[in-house]
């Protein structure tokens, strides 16, 4: 009987300490955002890619979402042309990616900008 337990508590130890190892760590990764909307520009700056392999520019009427910066010290500017036609007030997100992680590393806010023209 003892033999049985023991077995059986090893089985499901196994078995409990082997699912936490096929989840993936979230992203960790810091970026700086610097707004300009008198010229409807804002500069995306990796300060730490940690272990982000690539980043997305997230929001209602964002047309190209892809940030071309990857690695740390690069930048990118995101233009009004990143935007769907029509006027553009709201909240941006740069999101860090991983495989199929994802995490929204910093959020940052427009106003008045013109999107591009239909």
């Amino acid at each position: 009987m003892v033999a049985i337990t023991v077995i059986l508590a090893a089985v499901i130890a196994a078995f409990v300490l082997d699912m936490g190892q096929g989840q993936e760590s979230p992203v960790n990764a810091a970026v700086d955002v610097d707004v300009d909307d008198s010229t409807e520009n804002a500069t995306v700056t990796i300060t730490d890619a940690g272990n982000a392999e690539s980043f997305e520019l997230r929001g209602n009427n964002v047309d190209e979402n892809t940030i071309s910066a990857s690695k740390t010290g690069e930048s990118d500017t995101i233009t009004n042309s990143s935007l769907e036609s029509g006027s553009y007030s709201g909240e941006l997100s740069v999101v860090g990616i991983k495989g199929d992680s994802e995490t929204v590393v910093t959020t940052f806010t427009v106003t008045d900008w013109e999107g591009k023209s239909p």
